[in-house]
């Protein structure tokens, strides 16, 4: 090989290592983790999807519920928890047997109260603090 190669190879490595050294973004808010779980009428809502809408109108947090109702959120990657702050929490869970691929979102049933589905609507708020946040969802009608 040249010398003139030798140089092109060596240049295109480090470039192209360095582009895939960028490091992780140090612009996004700060998370914290949050775990909880989500009852309604004392039984555990499973298959559902909860949602925290920060306050300040940052990027929502989401994750889905376990067959016990339990839950672990997600912002920028999974896991990392939701934004510090003030939240409108949402939960979409629909009623177990229901094809939702194919019937049309106006005719499912949920398995929750349809007050807790829209942000407009649902009285849950939660606070995720600095440090872990185990948070309890207990619905009602």
């Amino acid at each position: 090989m040249t010398r003139s190669r030798l140089i092109l190879v060596v240049v295109l490595f480090v470039c192209l290592t360095a582009i895939g050294c960028g490091g992780a973004n140090t612009d996004l808010p700060s998370t914290a983790p949050v775990t909880g779980r989500v009852t309604y009428q004392d039984q555990p809502v499973s298959n559902g999807l909860v949602t925290f809408h920060p306050a300040n109108g940052s990027k929502p947090a989401s994750g889905q519920t376990g067959k016990n109702g339990d839950f672990t959120l997600s912002t920028f990657e999974r896991g990392d928890g939701a934004i510090f702050g003030k939240h409108k929490v949402t939960i979409v869970a629909y009623q177990e047997g229901q094809d939702v691929s194919i019937v049309s979102a106006d005719k499912l049933a949920y398995a929750v109260p349809k007050k807790y589905v829209n942000e407009a609507t649902t009285s849950l708020e939660a606070e995720v603090k600095e440090g872990t946040n185990d948070i309890v969802l207990e619905l009602k009608d």
